[in-house]
């Protein structure tokens, strides 16, 4: 499994590629948080399509719902846009989402099945 972190002109772009297990995403998720370049950027998108996420238990996406909410990464300014189109990947996502609202997220959280449909949102945002 690999996480690709990129600077795009619309944001901070990961693309996670092949079978993830739940150390191997929890290591990528701190490398993440790590990236001084988040902080830098309104947009983060996710891509989990390349991703095999079938050995991750929906809740394994508890901690980076804990660890996000409790660093209070994001402002309201800011937006997290996942890319997914595998039905349990999904379905860990709007786990993530429903979660991090829970706790009263400021950040705008959307859900994607294309990078292009992402993209296309993120700039028709973008001031």
């Amino acid at each position: 499994m690999k996480a690709t972190v990129t600077l795009e002109e619309y944001g901070l772009v990961v693309v996670f590629e092949g079978l993830i297990s739940r150390l191997e995403f929890l290591s990528h998720h701190d490398r993440i948080l790590n990236d001084p370049r988040l902080k830098e950027t309104r947009f983060k998108i996710l891509d989990f399509t390349l991703a095999d996420f079938s050995k991750l238990e929906v809740e394994d996406a508890y901690f980076p719902v804990a660890a996000d909410h409790k660093l209070n990464l994001f402002s309201s300014e800011h937006a997290l846009v996942f890319v997914a189109t595998n039905a349990h990947t999904v379905r860990f996502v709007e786990y993530y989402k429903t979660e991090v609202t829970k706790l009263g997220a400021a950040w705008e959280i959307e859900i994607f099945a294309s990078r292009e449909d992402a993209v296309s949102w993120i700039k028709s945002r973008a001031l």
